[in-house]
């Protein structure tokens, strides 16, 4: 009778704190914290889906999160004459360690630049990734500067900052799923499981 006390009075303590100080239980993912600065060179030329300036960039740097990266930038630039930026679309994917990023880039480009080159800005969605990084998810920004010369696009440098979510890791057998084992562990999807019963029978299909 007292152990099954003591057990009820951990579980409520476990909940007073959790209230408290904001400590959750282990949903299984990981929340990488991604900042740096970069530099990077590339050119653009016209094809005829992207007739105005179809626009590449290959760079890196080491970046808080991530450790030394490599990224490529694939888009789009449709000139809009009347505004003072112009609009980007396109794609990307980042090289990190044991795995890669991959997704959609959207941002602008200042149409007038000063001594210093010309500003950009880069929104990257994060839809997927191989290695460490599968089925991860997240974004990053990227905060730059095209250089100055007479072809602006050749070199560009700048900084990364934002948030690269890494599911939770798939159970290798039932062991895995017992006790709290379940709460630190997903699908294939990276979907985390509900409960340690949901864990056992995913298992149990492999």
């Amino acid at each position: 009778m007292m152990k099954a006390q003591r057990r009820v009075f951990t579980a409520v303590a476990a909940v007073v704190v959790a209230a408290v100080f904001g400590v959750a239980p282990a949903a299984g993912a990981t929340e990488l914290s991604v900042s740096g600065s970069f530099t990077a060179t590339g050119n653009f030329s016209s094809t005829p889906d992207c007739m105005t300036f179809h626009t590449w960039h290959d760079g890196g740097g080491d970046w808080t999160g991530l450790g030394t990266t490599t990224f490529h930038l694939d888009y789009c630039v449709e000139l809009d004459a009347l505004s003072e930026s112009s609009p980007l679309t396109g794609t990307f994917t980042i090289d990190a360690g044991d795995g890669s990023l991959s997704g959609d880039a959207v941002g602008r480009v200042w149409n007038v630049g000063g001594p210093d080159g010309f500003p950009a800005e880069y929104e990257l969605t994060i839809t997927g990734g191989t290695g460490d990084y599968r089925q991860a998810s997240g974004s990053l920004t990227i905060d730059a500067v095209w250089n100055g010369d007479f072809i602006p696009v050749w070199a560009m440098e700048g900084t990364v900052s934002g948030t690269v979510v890494i599911p939770p890791p798939t159970p290798a057998s039932r062991v895995d799923c017992m006790g709290d084992g379940w709460r630190d562990l997903g699908d294939d999807d990276g979907t985390a499981f509900r409960n340690q019963g949901e864990c056992i029978a995913w298992i149990s299909t492999r």
